[in-house]
């Protein structure tokens, strides 16, 4: 399988559920090595279903004291079904995390900026200044974008650890996606194979891409994970 030098290694499973196995356990294997930052998790329908697989395979005493952080969310009510936090919570209650739990940082209803610098002002205080995520979890949309951060969006060049794209969301920024020691880029089924031989041929010119390109520059690893059906139009 042929991708770009420095973009981090590739992956091919047998099948979507066969990727959101892989991601799961990294996931796994993070929370059980008791990272000091902790997780920083997408939604979307590859990362939910990895999501599944923790629930299913891992007990509380694996995610002891291990953070989990909002890639993307909406401030709207955790019972919403459009909330990514909600989502995770409910998947995750078997493995101790409830709402009110300090170790879980959800975006809710409310004010959004006033939510951007608490969560700030938490991440920080688990990781210093700079505070470096021990593993993110990402989805990659049709067009490349990860994240709140889409192609040629201001989100790009925000500054901080979290900001507004549009409206009521909350995204991580591209500096703190960047800094993650460990990324996991998951994509399942034929609708993501033009966007990932797009992005495997030109970097620079997706978020997703280049995300991955400026995490190996800053020392991370980065694991692309995707299924036959999305790999399809790859070069060998």
């Amino acid at each position: 399988m042929t991708i770009e030098a420095g973009l981090g290694v590739f992956e091919v499973q047998g099948d979507g559920e066969a990727v959101a196995q892989r991601a799961a356990a990294l996931i796994i294997a993070t929370a059980r090595a008791r990272p000091p930052v902790g997780l920083l998790l997408a939604g979307g329908s590859t990362a939910k279903r990895a999501c599944e697989v923790v629930a299913a395979s891992a007990d509380a005493a694996d995610f002891a004291g291990v953070h989990v952080w909002p890639v993307d969310d909406r401030a709207i009510a955790l019972a919403d079904p459009g909330s990514n936090g909600g989502m995770i919570l409910r998947l995750w209650a078997g493995l101790g995390y409830a709402s009110a739990d300090p170790r879980f940082h959800a975006v809710v209803e409310g004010d959004v900026a006033a939510q951007v610098a608490a969560l700030e002002a938490a991440l920080r205080a688990l990781g210093g200044v700079a505070p470096r995520p021990d593993l993110t979890l990402l989805g990659v949309g049709g067009d490349g974008h990860v994240g709140g951060l889409t192609p040629g969006s201001a989100m790009l060049e925000a500054a901080g650890l979290f900001a507004c794209p549009t409206g009521p969301r909350i995204s991580a920024t591209r500096g703190l996606i960047t800094a993650s020691k460990q990324l996991v880029i998951a994509l399942a089924g034929a609708a993501k194979a033009d966007i990932l031989a797009q992005m495997m041929a030109n970097s620079a010119g997706f978020p997703a891409s280049a995300i991955a390109r400026e995490t190996v520059a800053a020392g991370g690893a980065v694991t692309w994970i995707a299924d036959r059906a999305a790999a399809a139009t790859l070069p060998t």
